[in-house]
């Protein structure tokens, strides 16, 4: 059964057309009738790509909490995630690759015990950053920045220059709509509707993911104050949520559910719901919210963002925003 299904974004269309063919309705017919202790392992295979996310996910929902071992192994996820995004776009012509085996190592580090916030920290600072994470978290405007961009010698930096120097900076840039904390009974009330789930609002369309949950740093605030929440913005928001995740990873504690049923999990790409009901202690209902469900609704940031663009920049932007699943790129 294929769950994840894929975008078909048309560019042709003002504001462009986004289609998903994701499958509405289908967890919960696969899990119906099933065990607890059965779903959060076969959440994780079928949703590899963030499967420490979904099974965390479905714990909380499941079993109220996830202990400390667990929320680890959901943050050393993400930072794999973004460094991946990185790894394999953010290099200029020519350029060599950046060494994907220690990215890879990350949650595998985590599940045994070890340092991932260290790890992560360490390769931040020799093959992304340039400087210590917290030399690059201390960067407050675009003074800071430029002289980042000229003096931090790696090839990221290299490539985010590029973008600057294009004159892509602003690329994209619509009146950001943030999703806020949303109150825990009125989610699970209103993602027991299944079109909810398939192109969620909460007065009107929201955006999730790195650039909703950092964009109060002083470097994002500037600049979206210079160039608004455009692909610079997308991309640097990235690299501050980096930055902060050695210490978030070294910090993790326990985590509870927000409400019975509903568990929450902040993802590389946004954020993540999963909504349960149990009936004779098997599952009666299941629900998933993904992120991709708010970034990519029809009326949403991307649909927004990507009106009028040509398919090269187009995929820039797209590949920020960043699905959790393939897309189709339609234009004349």
């Amino acid at each position: 059964m294929n769950l994840e299904g894929r975008l078909v974004i048309d560019l042709d269309a003002h504001p462009a057309r986004i289609a998903s063919t994701r499958p509405a309705g289908r967890v919960g017919a696969l899990l119906r009738g099933r065990a607890p202790e059965e779903v959060p392992a076969l959440l994780s295979r079928l949703f590899a790509l963030c499967g420490e996310a979904h099974g965390a996910a479905a714990r909380m929902a499941l079993f109220g909490r996830i202990d400390a071992a667990r929320h680890r192994l959901v943050l050393a996820e993400a930072a794999r995630e973004h460094l991946l995004r990185i790894l394999t776009g953010w290099r200029l012509p020519g350029a060599p690759p950046l060494p994907a085996p220690p990215v890879m190592a990350l949650v595998e580090t985590a599940r045994a015990g070890g340092d991932a916030g260290a790890a992560l920290a360490g390769y931040l600072r020799a093959r992304v950053l340039g400087c210590a994470p917290g030399a690059f978290l201390a960067l407050s405007d675009m003074e800071a920045l430029a002289r980042w961009l000229a003096e931090a010698g790696t090839a990221p930096a290299a490539w985010l220059a590029g973008v600057v120097e294009r004159g892509q900076a602003g690329l994209g840039a619509v009146a950001p709509a943030f999703l806020p904390e949303l109150p825990p009974g009125a989610l699970a009330q209103r993602l027991r509707d299944p079109g909810f789930a398939a192109a969620p609002h909460w007065d009107g369309p929201r955006e999730t993911g790195p650039l909703a949950r950092r964009h109060a740093h002083p470097l994002l605030a500037a600049v979206i104050e210079a160039h608004g929440a455009g692909l610079l913005a997308r991309l640097l928001a990235r690299l501050v949520e980096l930055a902060a995740l050695p210490g978030e990873i070294a910090a993790a504690g326990a985590q509870a559910a927000a409400a019975p049923g509903l568990g929450v999990v902040e993802t590389a790409r946004g954020r993540l719901v999963h909504l349960c009901r149990l009936e004779a202690g098997r599952i009666a209902d299941y629900a998933i919210l993904a992120p991709t469900e708010w970034n990519f609704h029809p009326r949403g940031v991307a649909a927004r963002a990507l009106s009028g663009l040509a398919p090269e920049p187009a995929r820039a932007l797209i590949e920020a925003i960043d699905p959790c699943v393939d897309y189709e790129l339609r234009a004349a």
